[in-house]
């Protein structure tokens, strides 16, 4: 048995404990590289790269999610009934009409998820705006256009849940990211924009908003019912986002705010709270009248 050496007075016994490791750089690497990655999108004066992160994230997203976004839409599709015109002769009157009552039934579930959404505005604003307030500063202008991708892929994966396998612009399930790229170009690059065609949105004030709004609702309406009115539609993709396109410039030019305040105005609409108002200054006291002959 072998003695041990005296421990010093003051010194402490040494422990079997292990002391603590701390993270190996390998495991903060991901995380600075991220964080190098939105450092390297916040000095992009131009923009481009996150437009790019925009398209790229959009499309993987739509594709990894869209058959579990298809499943609400299809739940209230099947409630309300399945409605088809195999029946109806090509061609015909009663074939047009049979078309067009197809087509307004498969929007109940989309306009339904519309309406929860709408409904859910100020959560969603909330949830937003604390998201945004904890991420990297070059992230943060990516929160709202992905977050516009997904509230459109869940109509559109619904409406277009059979025939997600065709093509047009664009494959059907890669053109809901065109959404946050619409979204995000719109606020980073709508003022400016506003800017190079003053007379155009000088004019555009002089239409009440209700008018504006039945233009923006109108003129896609009515390219579609031009471009689908055949016996048997064809290229059908191709001609649903050829109007989803018009609808979203028509858009920008009829509703997007004068001031070119984007952002703010998305804000203010999804939570519905006023903007805050100046306060108005207190008028200057006017000088009492004079009575005539009164002198100086």
């Amino acid at each position: 048995m072998t003695d041990h050496a005296p421990i010093p007075e003051g010194q402490p016994e040494s422990s079997t404990t292990p002391e603590p490791t701390t993270n190996s750089p390998e495991s903060a690497e991901p995380a600075k590289n991220l964080n190098d990655f939105f450092a390297m999108l916040e000095r992009d004066g131009s923009g481009a790269l996150s437009l790019l992160v925009v398209l790229g994230v959009g499309v993987l997203l739509s594709y990894i999610l869209w058959v579990p976004f298809a499943w609400p839409t299809e739940i209230v599709n099947d409630i309300v009934g399945d409605k088809n015109c195999a029946a109806k002769q090509p061609g015909t009157s009663e074939m047009r009409t049979c078309a067009a009552t197809v087509a307004a039934w498969k929007m109940v579930g989309p306009l339904g998820i519309g309406v929860a959404v709408f409904v859910l505005r100020k959560q969603l604003a909330k949830w937003i705006a604390k998201l945004s307030t904890s991420l990297h500063p070059g992230a943060r202008p990516l929160v709202g256009p992905l977050l516009a991708t997904l509230l459109f892929l869940l109509v559109w994966a619904g409406s277009h849940a059979s025939t997600g396998g065709q093509s047009g612009i664009l494959p059907q399930k890669a053109f809901p990211a065109i959404v946050g790229v619409y979204t995000y170009a719109v606020v980073r690059y709508g003022p400016a924009l506003q800017l190079k065609m003053p007379g155009f949105f000088e004019k555009r004030e002089g239409i009440p908003t209700i008018g504006r709004i039945l233009i923006t609702v109108a003129i896609p309406t009515g390219v579609s019912l031009l471009i689908t009115n055949q016996d048997r539609v064809s290229d059908t993709a191709q001609k649903e986002q050829f109007v989803v396109l018009i609808g979203l410039a028509l858009a920008y030019l009829m509703l997007s705010p004068r001031g070119g305040d984007i952002a703010g105005a998305v804000g203010e609409r999804l939570s519905m709270t006023p903007s805050p108002q100046t306060p108005a200054s207190p008028a200057a006291p006017q000088p009492a009248p004079r009575e005539p002959g009164a002198s100086t």
